[in-house]
C-alpha cells in the first residue's frame, strides 16, 4: 500500500486514514470539503511499519514542524548482508536521479550538490553472513537507508532497487521473501510517547532460513 496515491485507483494510507476518521465520526463529509487529513511522512514502496498522520490542520502543522526539527525520532529494523559488529554513524551526501528514480551516495560533497545525510545503526542480531540492525534515521531523504547501507557494503535483503539480485532470488526461493526487509519499527515523540510496531513475518522467515543456511 502506498503512503499517498501515485495515480487514480491506487490504495493508499492517506485514503484509509480519511475513511477511518469518517467511519469513527471524527470527521464529517462537510469538513472534508475544506480540509483533508493527511499522512505526514512517507515510507519507500514495499517498506513496512509506522506512519504519522495529522487529523487536524493544527496537528499537521505541529507534526510537520517536529519532523523538520528532527524532534521526532524514527527507528527502523533492517536485515542486511554482511557482518556488522559495532554501532556506526556514517554521514554522506545523497543525489537523486529523477530519471531513474534512484539515488547515489557520495562520501564527499559532489559538484552537483546533494543533501547531507546521517544514518546511525546498531547491530542487534547476527546470522552468519547477515545482520539485523536497528537504524536511527536522523535525516529523512528518499531511499536514504537503502542507498546509504549499500554504499558501505551492506545491502538490505530483498531490496529490488539497490540490493544484490542473485542473493534476492535465493532469498525468494528459500524463504518466499519478495520485498526489502526494512521496517519502521518505532517512533519517539517529543512529549515522551513511544509507538512501536512488530516486525512483519517476512523477517521471521528470512531469519529462520539464515540460521539454518549459515549456521548449519
Amino acid at each position: 500500500m502506498l503512503s499517498q496515491k501515485a495515480k487514480a485507483g491506487d490504495d493508499s494510507a492517506n485514503d484509509r486514514v480519511i475513511a477511518y476518521l469518517l467511519e469513527s465520526g471524527q470527521l464529517t463529509r462537510e469538513e472534508l470539503r475544506t480540509f483533508r487529513p493527511s499522512v505526514c511522512n512517507r515510507l519507500d514502496r514495499n517498506t513496512s511499519g509506522l506512519l504519522i498522520a495529522g487529523k487536524t490542520m493544527r496537528g499537521l502543522q505541529e507534526t510537520a514542524a517536529q519532523l523538520r526539527s528532527r524532534s521526532v525520532k524514527k527507528y527502523y529494523h533492517a536485515l542486511v548482508w554482511g557482518t556488522i559488529t559495532e554501532p556506526e554513524h556514517p554521514t554522506a551526501y545523497l543525489v537523486k536521479d529523477h530519471g531513474t528514480n534512484q539515488v547515489k551516495v557520495y562520501t564527499a560533497k559532489p559538484g552537483s550538490g546533494g543533501d547531507q545525510i546521517e544514518t546511525a545503526y546498531t547491530p542487534i542480531a547476527s546470522y552468519g553472513n547477515a545482520t539485523l540492525l536497528e537504524i536511527h534515521l536522523i535525516t529523512g531523504k528518499s531511499h536514504q537507508i537503502r542507498a546509504h547501507l549499500v554504499s558501505v557494503g551492506h545491502p538490505v535483503l530483498g531490496d529490488p532497487k539497490y540490493g544484490d539480485p542473485v542473493r534476492n532470488r535465493e532469498l525468494f526461493r528459500a524463504a518466499g521473501v519478495k520485498r526489502q526487509l526494512l521496517h519502521a519499527c518505532r517512533l519517539e515523540l517529543p512529549d515522551g510517547r513511544v509507538f512501536e510496531c512488530d516486525d512483519p513475518e517476512e523477517f521471521d522467515k528470512a531469519e529462520q532460513w539464515l540460521m539454518i543456511f549459515y549456521r548449519g
